[in-house]
C-alpha cells in the first residue's frame, strides 16, 4: 500500500489540486492520496515534497530496458529489479548498483572484442529483421553468431536476437537463423512486445513456445494506436500483464521499456507513450511505483528445478 511519509498531514498537491500558500490552504485529497497528486503536503511553512513510502517486491524475472541510467535511478530500483540492460554492451554506472547489468550486441558493429567483468547474461541482436534496427538477415546473424559465443564462454545465458512484435515476420526471422545457426549456443529466445491487451501477449508467447527455449521479453510496454498510452492507462496494462508473466513458467525474464513522452526514439503512436517508470533524479513515477509493488509469484514445486520444465 502507498502511503506518505506523513500521514498527519493534508495534501495540497500542487499537479492536481490547490496551491499551499498557508497553513489554512488544505485541498480536497487525503493525506492517503498525497503522493498520488503531486506529492505536497501543507506545513506551517508551506507546502513540502512528500517522498512515499512503497512496498516492493523482488522479483528475479522483473527488469528494465532503459538508455544511460543514474546511480540515484538504479539504486532506487533495487529492491524490486532484479537487472537492467541499455541496448549496448557497457554502462557507465554498473559497478554503482547492485542490479545485474546484461550488455546486448545491438547490431554487427558493437560485436564485441571482449565484454567488460563478468556479466551473468548476453543479449543477442537488437530485432535485426527491421531495418531501422539491428538489420541483420538470418545468414549473417548466424555467421556472426560464433563471435558472441566466444565472449560468452563465462556468461550463463547467450540470448537469442530479440524479435519486433510483429509474429509472423519475426517466428519466420528465427526459424531462418535457427536452421543457419546448426549447433549455435542459444539459451533463451527474446521477444519484444508493444501490445496493449494481455491476450495479444499471450499470443505472441505462444506463437515461440514452439522454439523450446526459456522466453525473454526484453521490451514491453503499451503503445497501441487508439488505445489509452497515457501513464493512468499503462498503469491498467501493467496491472493486467505483470501478474501473468509473473506466474507463466515460459517467462524466464522480462523488462519494461521505460520512456516517458516525447523519449520515444521511435515514436509507435500519436501522442507519445508515458511509459517512464523513474525521473532522473530517482524518483518514482506513480507507474515506476505500481511496478515495484508487483509481488513475484513464481514458484517451483518442491520436486522441481528449472532444468525439468518443458517447452513446447
Amino acid at each position: 500500500m502507498l502511503m506518505p511519509t506523513v500521514v498527519a498531514a493534508q495534501c495540497c498537491a500542487n499537479e492536481c489540486g490547490a496551491q499551499c500558500t498557508d497553513a489554512g490552504s488544505w485541498c480536497s485529497q487525503s493525506a492517503d492520496n498525497c503522493n498520488q497528486c503531486g506529492g505536497h503536503h501543507c506545513t506551517q511553512n508551506g507546502d513540502q515534497q512528500v517522498q512515499p513510502r512503497h512496498t516492493a517486491q523482488h522479483s528475479d524475472k522483473r527488469g528494465i530496458a532503459m538508455r544511460h541510467p543514474s546511480p540515484a535511478q538504479l539504486h532506487a530500483l533495487e529492491p524490486a529489479i532484479d537487472w537492467f540492460y541499455t541496448w549496448s554492451t557497457s554502462t557507465q554506472h554498473a559497478a554503482a548498483s547492485n542490479l545485474a547489468f546484461y550488455p546486448m550486441v545491438h547490431d554487427r558493429g558493437q560485436v564485441p572484442h571482449g565484454l567488460a567483468g563478468h556479466p551473468e547474461a548476453l543479449l543477442g541482436f537488437n530485432e535485426p529483421e527491421l531495418a531501422s534496427q539491428g538489420h541483420l538477415s538470418p545468414q549473417e546473424a548466424a555467421g556472426l553468431w560464433h563471435q558472441l559465443e566466444a565472449q560468452a564462454s563465462t556468461v550463463q545465458k547467450l540470448v537469442s536476437p530479440a524479435m519486433c512484435g510483429d509474429i509472423g515476420r519475426g517466428t519466420a526471422w528465427m526459424k531462418s537463423f535457427l536452421g543457419a545457426c546448426q549447433g549455435c549456443r542459444i539459451d533463451a529466445i527474446a521477444i519484444h512486445s508493444y501490445y496493449c491487451e494481455l491476450a495479444d501477449i499471450q499470443r505472441l508467447v505462444n506463437a515461440y513456445r514452439g522454439f523450446g527455449k526459456p522466453i525473454w521479453l526484453t521490451e514491453f510496454a503499451c503503445a497501441v494506436q487508439g488505445k489509452d498510452v497515457s501513464m493512468q492507462g499503462q498503469i491498467q496494462f501493467m496491472k493486467n500483464v505483470v501478474p501473468w508473466l509473473e506466474q507463466e513458467p515460459a517467462i524466464e525474464k522480462y523488462a519494461w521499456f521505460s520512456f516517458f513522452t516525447n523519449q520515444w526514439t521511435f515514436p509507435i503512436t500519436s501522442p507519445n507513450p508515458d511509459a517512464g517508470l523513474i525521473y532522473g533524479d530517482g524518483h518514482l513515477s506513480e507507474l515506476g511505483r505500481v511496478y515495484l509493488s508487483f509481488g513475484s509469484s513464481r514458484r517451483l514445486d518442491e520436486t522441481e528445478t528449472m532444468e525439468d520444465r518443458v517447452y513446447v
